[in-house]
């Protein structure tokens, strides 16, 4: 797998058990604004180009300078403070649309079929909301207006939500909220999965100790950009494997 070094920002590839400890950044995209593997990427070569002082072409100054202009470059970089401040022992962090080079079909058929893996192995999930106001604390006196969060009618965000050890929830101004634990209560009456698990997460108690039909049925409500994704999320969750067809 491909992960992201919070201190240098650059992308590195991981295999068997040499993965080191790291989070998984959890959202919703918003299309064109979001940053992609490939213009991570050519950021990082302008960066690393003016560190050792070697002239650049004008292409990549100015492709660099617009991929850092988009909202998506500064919610990446939000994250990793985010993470820095709650974890500052974590160094690693895997984001899909940025480790993922969806112009591989080779890449997006490993994605698809260990993402709820990855979040399993991972050691948090920082889950970023950005609908949910700042002053919304505390959460479980104000239930309602948190479910509202678009994050909970997310297709993936079903196996961000179950499979990491532990995930914790962050504001629109990226305010750590709380975790899916002390959360368990609220978080089963938004999203319809058992308590048990959104307690204990899913390197512990496994969601596949219950029936395919009640896993399905935590899908109900969730959506995605793409209609194959409303069922290639549960993948994981039902222990299957696939080769996606997008």
């Amino acid at each position: 797998m491909r992960l992201l070094n919070v201190n240098s920002r650059e992308l590195h590839e991981f295999n068997g058990d040499k993965i080191p400890p790291y989070a998984v950044f959890s959202h919703v995209g918003d299309g064109e604004s979001e940053v992609t593997y490939l213009e991570w990427q050519r950021v990082s070569k302008h960066v690393r180009a003016e560190k050792l002082r070697l002239n650049c072409d004008a292409d990549l100054v100015q492709d660099s300078k617009a991929i850092q202009e988009k909202a998506g470059f500064q919610k990446v970089l939000n994250f990793i403070e985010a993470l820095a401040k709650v974890y500052p022992r974590i160094e690693w962090a895997h984001m899909h649309n940025v480790c993922v080079d969806r112009t591989s079909s080779a890449e997006v058929d490993e994605a698809v079929n260990s993402s709820y893996g990855w979040c399993q192995r991972a050691d948090t999930c920082l889950a970023f909301l950005d609908d949910v106001p700042i002053d919304l604390w505390p959460i479980k006196a104000n239930p309602v207006e948190f479910s509202e969060a678009r994050w909970f009618r997310r297709s993936w965000a079903l196996v961000e939500l179950v499979a990491p050890p532990e995930v914790r929830f962050f504001d629109c101004k990226f305010n750590s909220i709380s975790t899916r634990r002390e959360l368990s209560d609220v978080l089963h009456k938004i999203t319809k999965v058992d308590e048990r698990f959104l307690v204990s997460g899913g390197t512990v108690s496994n969601p596949k100790s219950v029936s395919a039909a009640h896993r399905i049925a935590w899908a109900a409500r969730r959506e995605s950009s793409r209609p194959e994704d409303t069922a290639y999320c549960l993948m994981g969750l039902l222990d299957v494997h696939m080769t996606p067809m997008y």
